[in-house]
């Protein structure tokens, strides 16, 4: 109870000193719109008649954003109607296999008004999620 007390103190202390902002952000990621090409963040291993799909953002935990949910949606689409391919793996690079869908870009979309990307993202998110559950061939989804 005396650190929280302390704690408490220091903030309201260094809040009046303006050495702390008073406006704090939605999450700790930074709200900065980082661009990523679609060909870098979904990578693509061919082995015989398998294909793997690597998520590839480990930065903000492997995140689902909408040039992800087409990219994997075209994957997956092209890799249905070829018959030399057998089975698909989608795994994460690094230390996770996906966070989801990547909230914090729908809220800054959200924030600037932009509600037709919104829309967009949630068709194309919901469209992988269909895709996916309703794959006609084998399909594991891997940790690292």
């Amino acid at each position: 109870m005396q650190s929280f007390k302390s704690t408490s103190i220091l903030r309201r202390f260094l809040q009046k000193s303006r050495l702390v902002s008073q406006s704090r952000s939605f999450c700790g990621v930074s709200s900065h719109v980082i661009i990523d090409e679609p060909e870098s963040t979904v990578l693509v291993e061919g082995k015989a008649s398998s294909r793997t799909g690597i998520l590839n953002r480990p930065h903000v935990l492997n995140a689902i954003n909408y040039s992800i949910g087409s990219r994997l949606m075209k994957l997956y689409k092209s890799w249905e109607d070829d018959p030399d391919i057998g089975f698909v793996v989608l795994k994460g690079n690094d230390r996770a296999f996906s966070a989801g869908g990547d909230i914090v870009s729908l809220y800054n979309l959200l924030k600037q008004g932009n509600f037709q990307d919104c829309k967009e993202f949630c068709w194309t998110m919901y469209s992988l999620v269909y895709v996916i559950g309703s794959y006609l061939k084998p399909h594991e989804n891997t940790w690292p």
